[in-house]
């Protein structure tokens, strides 16, 4: 199992996505304060960028066994959305440097939820799986109205990296 770290990732490469699936995130934060992050995973043969979401009192009465989402701490950190899950080339992320971040608080967060992920990794990959599986296959399912077309961006996936030249995931 590797371990699950926490990456930022390319507006360019979100807004992309986004064009072929009105479910792909690409929320991020213009004002420089608060980075678009998430883990990143590998689902099959794959890596997958999770997006994550910073605690809102909703996350603790979400139930545990939802499929889609991943609760930080019971919801106490927030949450990984697995139901937006997207594949990413490496090129499009890069791990954030916590203890270079200037809001304290957000630091103190990220560092928290950054063990909480790491401590639980392989609960939060099988999680992906299961959901991967689910979406992927011929179950007809409720699930799949919140979740982003796994097969069909892995497709708009190829052709973006077709488009440009994949650098390695920067450490």
């Amino acid at each position: 199992m590797s371990e699950l770290l926490i990456y930022e990732i390319s507006t360019e490469y979100t807004e992309f996505l986004s064009k072929y699936d009105e479910k792909v995130p690409h929320e991020h934060d213009n004002t420089g304060k608060r980075k678009y992050v998430g883990v990143v995973l590998t689902v099959y043969d794959n890596k997958y960028f999770a997006p994550m979401s910073s605690p809102k009192p909703k996350h603790k009465t979400l139930p545990s066994k939802m499929l889609d989402l991943y609760k930080i701490k019971d919801g106490t950190y927030g949450v990984i959305n697995l139901n937006n899950m997207i594949p990413v080339p490496d090129s499009c992320v890069k791990k954030v440097d916590i203890n270079n971040l200037s809001d304290e608080k957000y630091k103190k967060l990220l560092k928290n939820q950054s063990r909480e992920i790491k401590e639980n990794a392989t609960t939060i990959c099988k999680k992906a799986n299961k959901l991967y599986n689910l979406i992927t296959g011929n179950v007809e399912t409720k699930i799949r109205e919140r979740c982003c077309d796994f097969k069909k961006l892995e497709q708009k996936m190829k052709k973006y990296i077709t488009k440009f030249k994949e650098q390695p995931i920067e450490q």
